[in-house]
């Protein structure tokens, strides 16, 4: 499943794009090179990887506590792993050269961490929120907001999707104008 931050890499190159989808990378979508051949009659030619924030991320610009991981089962026979790590956290400081993580294409904010991202204005995908996060710029989220923590958006103005506040969820985000192309909060 393609989070942030996502990049392909080949046996001597790393690309990424704004949207963390793998397969929008591989077919060159809004980037300056050409569609890359994923798969060859020996094997896939590229390496599908990511950089998640982990437990041990406290900011999102505090990208050398995220976590590696491969998003493909079958490997290319140049695969490293510490080799496609560095690259791969290469590309996201390349991204994102002053470390402010503006624009995302999807978040994924896991169990017992509390993240500031205090220069994220916008995800293009879902946010899925499992702990307490400090978001204070951000005003939309492309797709599906799903909140499991006592959360803060107090800049949020449009949701593109749906939005679920779970059990134990709680959401202030009272500039919060649009969900699912509909008025917020909803009148009957």
């Amino acid at each position: 499943m393609c989070n942030f931050f996502s990049a392909v890499l080949t046996k001597d190159e790393a690309f990424w794009g704004e949207s963390d989808s793998h397969e929008a990378i591989i077919r060159g979508e809004n980037q300056k090179h050409q569609p890359l051949h994923a798969d060859g009659s020996k094997g896939p030619n590229v390496l599908r990887t990511e950089l998640l924030p982990s437990v041990k991320t406290k900011k999102l610009e505090d990208f050398d506590s995220y976590e590696f991981v491969i998003d493909q089962d079958i490997l290319p026979a140049w695969y490293d792993k510490a080799d496609a790590a560095a690259r791969t956290l290469a590309a996201l400081k390349e991204r994102f050269p002053k470390r402010k993580v503006d624009k995302v294409g999807t978040l994924l904010i896991p169990k017992k961490q509390k993240i500031v991202g205090k220069w994220l204005t916008s995800v293009g995908g879902y946010l899925d929120v499992s702990a307490d996060a400090q978001l204070p710029a951000l005003t939309s989220v492309g797709g599906y907001l799903d909140v499991r923590a006592d959360d803060q958006l107090p800049a949020l103005t449009s949701v593109g999707g749906s939005l679920d506040v779970r059990a134990g969820g709680k959401l202030e985000a009272p500039q919060l104008v649009q969900v699912n192309g509909k008025k917020w909060p909803s009148t009957k």
